[in-house]
């Protein structure tokens, strides 16, 4: 009876922790982040300009986007917010540019000139992580912590009550 019990506690020891991390690796339902979604040259959307209003907008749940090398569509993880102007020497007039898309990889923050489309803006270029980020809107925190507090107790809760299973 004894030795079972020592096995048992041992398989819990090992399997436990292997479980948790694959928990946490996969979780059940993979979805890109949700981001509003538009372009505008030059006012052809109006909705898309600055000041943005959420509800003229198009809001894309769980938003998928190409990556570069590879075929196919894939969650996002950001949203972007690109905002620009440039000198057109064939029209002889600033051509105004307002891109709200999702990206599967972050395209930072930057201000001053950046290239699209060949040609070079002055403006801006806002990446964020969560969903509905890249209105003008008031951001809000990122849903990020309450998961990683959860896991936090779960860890600190399997080191308690399994701590024996590390002493050497």
């Amino acid at each position: 009876m004894i030795i079972r019990s020592e096995i048992f506690e041992t398989w819990i020891c090992v399997l436990t922790p292997i479980c948790a991390a694959i928990l946490m690796a996969f979780p059940a339902h993979v979805a890109g982040v949700g981001c509003y979604v538009c372009n505008s040259m030059n006012g052809s959307d109006a909705t898309c300009g600055d000041p943005y209003n959420p509800s003229n907008g198009t809001y894309v749940d769980d938003c998928m986007d190409g990556k570069p090398g590879y075929e196919g569509l894939f969650p996002t993880r950001y949203c972007i917010k690109m905002s620009g102007y440039r000198w057109s020497t064939d029209l002889m007039e600033f051509i105004y540019l307002y891109i709200r898309r999702c990206a599967v990889e972050s395209l930072g923050h930057a201000k001053g000139t950046f290239v699209w489309g060949g040609h070079t803006y002055t403006g801006s270029i806002l990446t964020c992580d969560y969903d509905g980020c890249n209105s003008t809107s008031r951001l809000k925190s990122t849903e990020a912590f309450p998961v990683f507090l959860a896991s936090a107790a779960v860890l600190a809760w399997m080191h308690i009550r399994w701590s024996h299973c590390f002493a050497y």
